[in-house]
């Protein structure tokens, strides 16, 4: 799942012509708004990547649904 998410915001970024990292940023954005959380600042402070923090949590599947309604919709 998470090279599926990788693939959809890699691609929405070269077609928008947005940077990877921005596009990742929007994502995130969008998840922490849906869930009521900070997941970059849970991550920082345990020194993990945000997406390894999503996948330690079990919220895959739900950044894939933000992904998919967010970017694909």
């Amino acid at each position: 799942m998470r090279k599926e998410i990788n693939s959809i915001i890699r691609s929405y970024a070269q077609n928008h012509e947005n940077a990877f990292e921005a596009t990742w940023n929007l994502v995130y954005r969008e998840f922490n708004r849906q869930n009521h959380m900070y997941i970059k600042a849970r991550a920082k402070h345990r020194n993990m990547r945000p997406l390894d923090m999503v996948e330690q949590l079990g919220m895959l599947p739900d950044l894939w649904l933000v992904t998919i309604n967010f970017l694909v919709a």
